[in-house]
């Protein structure tokens, strides 16, 4: 074992800390103690009463920044140790994240799984919660992160998506169905607007609270009568273990439901959506792309570990599949971290 000293910096001593036996590189051990006492700095802050909320937003975020800047050059996918190191600062610097409701939830998943409908809806509304005087900041902090900028976004895609299937079909209504929905906003906003598409829409969800949320919001819109709310399991019902009379869509679509799943569960639902659409319906698949740059912090402070895929991969999924030589079109949203891949079953 190697242990680092305490070292006084800026007149406060900084914590000593233990290695693994593989060794933490240094500047990881250097940044986890620095984000430590920077975290404890401007606690001490608001205590003083001296500083403004913004100056002590400032603070937390830099730090916050700093630490998972370090986790995305040294903590890389697949790489030797990753896990070992991650957990290292994870031990270390979850006392101060916790704080944070988003980040804690993220990490404790309540309902049993990453992103269920309430932390998805928290991230949507943007309002910093937490616990002590720390926890709304670093909520701020992680609201802002590019990978929860790029949740927001894709929100407002998949509406524009919506209101595009829409309009290619004049005359509707047209029928979609939204596949681990969560609280499937993007359908409410379409409802919001004064003059929106004919439209009906299912959704889809194996929490039974995700639905009760969705249909309470339904009942606030008075839509009830053009929504229908199912639970089920929709890798079930790509496996062909369950059945669902569910037919001729005209859009069906996941927002984050394939980052889950490896590459051959992806194609067996491929295969369910081209069967449950109509001859040139479409089919949309929201991933995260390799690129996403807070990669590092969601697997190794939170536990959130997705399948990261890029356009290619996108693409060839949807080759594998029933879609076969469809034409693949590829967006994202405005930050370039969240792909959405669609095709249409031939005509």
């Amino acid at each position: 074992m190697t242990t680092v000293e305490d070292t006084t910096r800026n007149g406060r001593t900084v914590p000593s800390f233990t290695l693994s036996a593989s060794g933490v590189p240094h500047a990881v051990a250097a940044a986890t103690a620095a984000f430590k006492a920077a975290m404890l700095a401007a606690d001490r802050l608001i205590l003083s009463g001296r500083a403004a909320d913004d100056e002590v937003q400032a603070r937390v975020s830099a730090a916050c920044d700093a630490l998972s800047e370090h986790l995305r050059t040294h903590l890389r996918a697949g790489e030797p140790d990753a896990d070992e190191i991650g957990a290292f600062v994870h031990g270390e610097t979850y006392p101060y994240l916790s704080l944070s409701t988003l980040i804690d939830r993220s990490y404790t998943k309540p309902r049993g799984y990453a992103g269920d409908f309430l932390t998805l809806q928290m991230v949507y509304d943007d309002e910093p919660q937490g616990v002590r005087r720390l926890g709304p900041y670093i909520d701020r902090w992680f609201l802002g992160i590019p990978a929860s900028c790029a949740v927001k976004n894709r929100r407002g895609l998949l509406r524009d998506m919506i209101v595009d299937a829409a309009r290619a079909r004049p005359g509707g209504p047209i029928a979609i169905a939204s596949l681990a929905c969560g609280p499937a906003r993007e359908i409410f906003d379409v409802f919001a607007e004064p003059d929106h598409p004919a439209l009906t829409a299912t959704c889809l969800d194996i929490d039974d609270q995700a639905l009760r949320y969705a249909r309470g919001l339904a009942e606030s819109l008075e839509v009830t009568e053009q929504m229908s709310f199912v639970q089920a399991n929709v890798v079930k019902l790509a496996l062909g273990r369950d059945r669902l009379a569910v037919a001729d869509q005209d859009l069906v679509y996941s927002i984050g439901l394939i980052d889950y799943l490896v590459d051959g569960l992806v194609v067996r639902l491929l295969d369910w959506i081209h069967g449950v659409l109509r001859p040139g319906g479409t089919a949309v698949v929201g991933n995260f792309d390799v690129g996403n740059p807070d990669r590092a912090f969601m697997d190794h402070l939170l536990d959130w570990r997705l399948m990261h895929r890029s356009p290619d991969d996108l693409a060839r999924l949807f080759a594998q599949s029933a879609f076969g030589d469809a034409l693949v079109d590829i967006r994202c949203e405005a930050t370039g971290i969240n792909l959405f891949a669609s095709a249409r079953r031939a005509a």
